[in-house]
């Protein structure tokens, strides 16, 4: 059985710039037990590439 976990981004892994407090830990304690993390937006904004590195810079990717 496949186990995977779907993450908004805005609001639930960072608000604006700045990532939401527990929300990187929680993603690499997600990983550690073995989850697929898949990150989802509803920001048409924002490049691909805007995104990966935001999420980068934040130690997520």
């Amino acid at each position: 059985m496949t186990r995977g976990v779907l993450l908004d981004l805005a609001g639930v892994i960072y608000d604006g710039a700045t990532a939401i407090s527990g929300g990187v830990d929680a993603v690499a304690r997600l990983r550690q037990a073995g989850f697929s993390i898949r990150f989802v937006s509803n920001t048409t904004r924002s490049s691909k590439k805007k995104v990966l590195d935001h999420l980068g810079a934040m130690g997520l990717t």
